[in-house]
Formats: structure tokens, C-alpha cells, sequence
């Protein structure tokens, strides 16, 4: 600033009488640089403290731009000057030494984030359901005629396009056949081939509304075994789903060619748990003993027993068969599974299970719902939470 304030003056052509003085000792133009003692030297210049612009001579002398140091030492600019001493740029200056953003700084040190981080645990989390497939089997015995077959088809169809079963899979069959069929081969291809609901919906509905043979007595070795070989050659493919056999019926009369007591149709149904669980929906009229003997060996501990054969009855029984009742089962092993409200379910060691309780299936992945268990998730509303354990 000085600097060029000096070389402003030294522009102008005219300049007043006596100017010589103020601009320079008894040297027109010379002295030591462009001044002799008025902007330089000892005579303490109008611009400066002991010197203007410079040390011994305005421009001149030890610094062309004074002092010690044009920027450095104990000025800004030069000697002690107007703005020199310790100056805001030198010495310890309010950028330098231990400054505002230096030193131990706002985000050094130990951060708000660091330390030991990481996830807690144990944690407790709703278990994650395994996908739900049903063979559906509709008993057309005579004894099924009028009212029972019209509520059956109004509950399938609501069933079928509502809000419980959508995402589950349904395919359709249809007992008994005329002759005896007890190896099953009647029913290994479902009439209505296995889909997602609703879209499945149209099908079945339309297969139930055509299929109006009624025939005298009923058949369940051969509907269950037909139906257990459709899913487990699904099973084969996907192992990891909830396969299921829901027969709506109203057993009374069996077919004597076929197995027929209690117990027989129970181990039968008990070959194909846990691959495939077995529910008898009861209607009015059915054998109870006979009903609750197939669902025991089937893993549904006994017969949904509908009550009334209305719609709304029946819909319900089913919507509440496709409850997931499997679950996936995560790695490590500290796991452990618990009702709703914290009842913990003891892990035991297979299907045999009495009482409450999970076991793993086969394929290690996924968590099978003891039968007893099952029955409160499906029909008391339970819900089920898996915990994971610290390591």
C-alpha cells in the first residue's frame, strides 16, 4: 500500500513550489533511492513510525520493502510501522500457533461414533414364515348333496380370492372316484393344478361348479396317499414350504376296499408327517373318531370340527389351516423360538412331540411347530418370535 502511494506521487508532472522539501531532503530527485530523509532515513516521514516505507532510504537500504522482513519478523509491512508490531499476520498470529481449528480439534480425538460398535444382542424378532402350499380335497359323497355342496363352494371361493390365503398355494381334487382307488393314483394329479391365489381362484371355483357326481360312500387312504405323492414330489424341488392335505368331508361310510379303521388311516397319514400335514375339516354327520385319528397321525393333533356347515363356518376352518406353522430357522446355535407374549417353545428332537415345542426338519433350515403348538398359532391367534443369541 505504501509502495504504491510513493509511486503515485512520483507520476505527477506538476508539482507546487518548496515541494522539494517535503518530498526530499536537499536532494532534488536522488539521495539514496528516490528520497533523502522525508520518506526515508532519520527524519520519520509523514507515512511511517521510524520509517515510512523502509528502513534507512524510502525504497531503498538494507530491505527494499523495509525492516527486517517485508512480511516477517516484527512488522507487516516493514519497520514498526503504522500497521507493523506485532503484527495480525506475524509473530504468533491469529492463524498460526495453536489455532482455532488446530490442535485438538472438534472432530478429533475420540469421535461420537467410535468406539466398540456392532450390533446388540440377544435379539428377538418375528419369525419369518415359510411359504404355505395346500391340496385341497372336496368329499363328494352323496351324503355331500344340496346344502353342504352349495356352503362348501361359497367358502372355497371366499377362501380362495380372500385376504388370508393370498400368496398361498391351492390345488383341487375330488373324492371319492368311482372304484376303489387306495394306492392314491387318482389324485397324484390334482384336478386343479397347483397355484397362487387368488389367480388359482376362477379355476377351482369352476371345477366345483361342474363336478356334481355324487357317489355312495368315501374313500381317505386313497385321496391322503394320492395327495401326500403330488406334494412330495413338489418337496423334492423345494423342501423348504409348508405342504398340507385339507379334506373337507363328512365321513361316515369308508369304502371297503381300502383301509378303514381309525388306526389304520392314522399310521397312514402319520407316513407322510412332516413332509405333509393332514386336516380333516369336519362337517355334520362325520365319524369323530375316525376324523380325529387321520388328523392325530397327520400332525394336526385332531379334526376342525366346523360345528355348523355354514359358509362363513367353513371359510373359516380353512383360512385357518394355511397359518404358517413353519418357520425359517437361522444358523448358529443359540437359537430359540417363543409364542407371543414370551412363552418359550422347547426345542425337541423330531415329530413325535406331545405337547408344545419346534424341531428342525431335515433340511436344517427350517423350524416345524410341534402339533400342539401349531393349534394355538392357527386357531387362538398366537403369533411366533424368534431369538437369537449372543454368540
Amino acid at each position: 500500500m505504501f509502495a504504491a502511494f510513493g509511486a503515485l506521487l512520483a507520476s505527477c508532472s506538476v508539482l507546487a513550489p518548496g515541494d522539494d522539501e517535503f518530498l526530499g531532503g536537499s536532494a532534488d530527485d536522488g539521495g539514496a533511492g528516490t528520497g533523502g530523509k522525508t520518506s526515508g532515513g532519520g527524519s520519520g516521514g509523514a507515512t511511517g513510525g521510524a520509517s515510512g516505507q523502509g528502513g534507512t532510504t524510502g525504497q531503498g537500504g538494507t530491505s527494499a520493502s523495509g525492516g527486517t522482513s517485508a512480511s516477517g519478523g516484527t512488522s507487516a509491512s516493514g519497520g514498526t510501522s503504522a500497521s507493523g508490531g506485532t503484527s495480525a499476520s506475524g509473530g504468533t498470529s491469529a492463524s498460526g500457533g495453536t489455532t482455532a481449528t488446530g490442535g485438538t480439534t472438534a472432530t478429533g480425538g475420540t469421535t461420537a461414533t467410535g468406539g466398540t460398535g456392532g450390533a446388540t444382542c440377544p435379539t428377538t424378532t418375528a419369525a419369518a414364515p415359510r411359504p404355505v402350499t395346500t391340496y385341497l380335497m372336496l368329499d363328494r359323497s352323496t351324503s355331500m348333496q344340496g346344502s353342504k355342496w352349495s356352503a362348501v363352494r361359497s367358502a372355497v371361493q371366499g377362501f380362495a380370492t380372500g385376504s388370508v390365503a393370498a400368496g398361498t398355494k391351492l390345488g383341487l381334487g375330488f373324492a371319492p372316484t368311482n372304484g376303489a382307488n387306495c394306492n392314491g393314483s387318482a389324485w397324484d394329479t390334482p384336478s386343479v393344478p397347483i397355484g397362487t391365489l387368488p389367480g388359482n381362484a376362477g379355476a377351482v371355483d369352476q371345477a366345483i361348479t361342474q363336478n356334481t357326481q355324487f357317489i355312495p360312500a368315501t374313500n381317505v387312504e386313497g385321496p391322503v396317499r394320492g395327495a401326500a405323492k403330488a406334494l412330495g414330489d413338489l418337496a423334492i424341488v423345494n423342501p423348504n414350504v409348508q405342504y398340507q392335505i385339507v379334506y373337507v368331508n363328512d365321513v361316515a361310510t369308508i369304502l371297503n376296499q381300502c383301509a378303514s379303521s381309525p388306526s389304520q388311516l392314522s399310521s397312514i397319514a402319520a407316513s407322510f408327517w412332516p413332509g405333509a400335514s393332514t386336516y380333516m375339516v369336519m362337517l355334520s354327520g362325520s365319524d369323530t373318531a375316525l376324523e380325529n385319528a387321520v388328523a392325530s397321525g397327520g400332525g394336526t393333533q385332531q379334526a376342525v370340527n366346523v360345528g355348523t356347515d355354514t359358509v362363513a363356518a367353513i371359510k373359516s376352518a380353512l383360512e385357518n389351516t394355511v397359518r404358517p406353522c413353519r418357520f425359517v430357522l437361522p444358523g448358529g446355535s443359540n437359537v430359540s423360538f417363543s409364542l407371543s407374549g414370551g412363552t418359550a417353545l422347547p426345542q425337541v428332537t423330531g415329530p413325535t412331540c406331545t405337547g408344545d415345542g419346534w424341531f428342525p426338519q431335515s433340511t436344517g433350515v427350517t423350524a416345524v411347530l410341534c402339533p400342539a403348538t401349531c393349534q394355538k398359532v392357527q386357531f387362538s391367534s398366537a403369533t411366533v418370535d424368534v431369538t437369537i443369541g449372543c454368540p
